[in-house]
């Protein structure tokens, strides 16, 4: 069944995994998921912790305000000794698109690596 989010999950492309823009999205699900955490914090571990190349730091905030529109993530905003800041937490339909978009990763890398044992001439 396909679904995307004209087929039942917001933010989830066609096809099993995130591909192009959406590996930012499952990026940040992903981290998310690890603990909450606000936009700075995110875009480091996106850029150190993922290997992603983050040119548009807005980019990060937009994919943020659509991913809690889409009820993947809820915010809040913390108070303390700095400026204030929206937290971010993953929701319950967050981790199941996260899921889903990794058990395409792994289909993706398993064929991919399938692949390049067929070009190499490894085929066992």
């Amino acid at each position: 069944m396909r679904r995307g989010p004209h087929h039942g999950h917001p933010g989830h492309g066609h096809g099993p995994g995130p591909r192009g823009g959406r590996l930012l999205d499952a990026g940040l699900l992903l981290l998310i998921s690890r603990g909450t955490s606000h936009g700075y914090p995110l875009i480091e571990a996106i850029r150190e912790d993922l290997g992603l190349d983050v040119p548009d730091v807005g980019a990060v905030y937009r994919a943020l305000r659509r991913q809690e529109s889409q009820g993947l993530l809820t915010s809040t905003w913390e108070t303390g000794a700095t400026r204030p800041r929206r937290v971010y937490t993953i929701t319950p339909a967050g981790r199941e698109v996260l899921e889903i978009w990794m058990r395409g990763v792994e289909e993706m890398r398993e064929a991919l690596e399938r692949l390049l044992q067929v070009w190499k001439g490894d085929t066992q």
